[in-house]
């Protein structure tokens, strides 16, 4: 195993696969052995083994861990769920102020219910024969400066309101509401969750997720055979 910059991640993941394999499988350890190819080397022991691959594990998954381009990509994964997490968020305080509008019961809560007083004017419960009208409503998180925030919580969404025509065109000019998100901490970590799931179709799930994954549960398999095979 090479220990270069560019093969820092596959050492991480072939060690951290060669551990689980040797686990699941249960395969056995020679007695004797050579070190360097050139020390006649006795008496190994499970205990040595699993000793030996769990240091060398931590110092390969630690080499890739504080590696620059690693750091890199843990602020880009980062970054994208936190993207996810806006997106998400737009689409939920939009469907709610749907629901409001509509006289439906919110079940997901993220707006806070007093601070929607421009959902009560009449004109945006706009009727047809006694049928409510359809209402189109798009989201975009901004601060009170007009710049994106790390993440919405605590932030007001702009929703725009639109009325639809009965072929689904908008119609007038769109009635802009601002919403503060007030989500409750269950509601955070669901969204928080989801997006994380989201990002597991991604880049980020070969270069980050998987290493990371991979040598946690090697790592676990290593203490567990320690604890397993230490003498008592």
């Amino acid at each position: 195993m090479d220990d270069l910059p560019d093969k820092l991640r596959r050492n991480v993941v072939v060690l951290s696969a060669a551990i689980l394999a040797i686990a699941f499988f249960n395969l056995s350890f020679k007695p004797t052995g050579t070190l360097l190819d050139f020390a006649e080397v006795g008496n190994v022991s499970p205990f040595k083994v699993w000793l030996a691959l769990g240091v060398t594990l931590l110092y390969t998954f630690m080499r890739y861990r504080f590696y620059a381009d690693t750091l890199k990509d843990l602020a880009a994964m980062r970054r994208a769920i936190e993207a996810r997490v806006r997106q998400l968020v737009e689409h939920a305080v939009a469907a709610e102020v749907r629901q409001r509008i509509a006289g439906r019961t919110v079940r997901f809560r993220l707006v806070d219910a007093g601070d929607l007083p421009a959902l009560e004017v009449p004109e945006l419960r706009r009727k047809n024969s006694e049928r409510l009208m359809p209402v189109r409503t798009s989201g975009s998180s901004v601060t009170g400066n007009g710049t994106i925030p790390p993440l919405p919580w605590g932030n007001r969404i702009t929703v725009s309101v639109f009325h639809l025509k009965e072929n689904g065109e908008p119609e007038g000019t769109p009635t802009t509401v601002k919403c503060l998100v007030a989500a409750s901490i269950l509601h955070r970590g669901f969204i928080s969750i989801t997006a994380a799931l989201l990002e597991l179709y991604s880049g980020h799930f070969v270069d980050v997720v998987v290493p990371f994954w991979l040598s946690g549960l090697a790592m676990l398999v290593c203490l567990f055979k320690l604890g397993f095979y230490f003498p008592h």
